[in-house]
């Protein structure tokens, strides 16, 4: 997939660590996946709350399932490093394949 759609290319920047670049094309996305990386962006910044804010608008979401830990509002807002590693890949691969 190109990541000239528009959520592939919010998670291709923040892989790059362009945090400002990325929450532009997020702040964009009015989707639930959309929503996804707008509160990863966040959590990145950090910015707790509006990380918590982002991530309570997604409802549910496919990749949350692929975690393998429950779906909780805090888990997520205070993932490891490891696990918003693997929920980048996981985000990222999710958008390629439904073509976002």
């Amino acid at each position: 997939m190109s990541p000239d759609l528009p959520a592939v290319r919010a998670g291709h920047l923040l892989s790059r660590g362009l945090w400002s670049e990325a929450h532009n094309v997020a702040q964009d996305l009015h989707t639930p996946t959309g929503s996804y990386w707008h509160a990863i962006i966040h959590r990145a910044e950090p910015d707790e709350f509006n990380a918590g804010y982002w991530f309570r608008k997604i409802g549910h979401h496919p990749v949350f399932e692929q975690m393998g830990v429950p779906w909780d509002v805090d888990a997520f807002t205070h993932a490891t490093p490891a696990q918003r590693e693997r929920e980048i890949e996981l985000l990222l691969d999710y958008c390629k394949r439904t073509g976002q």
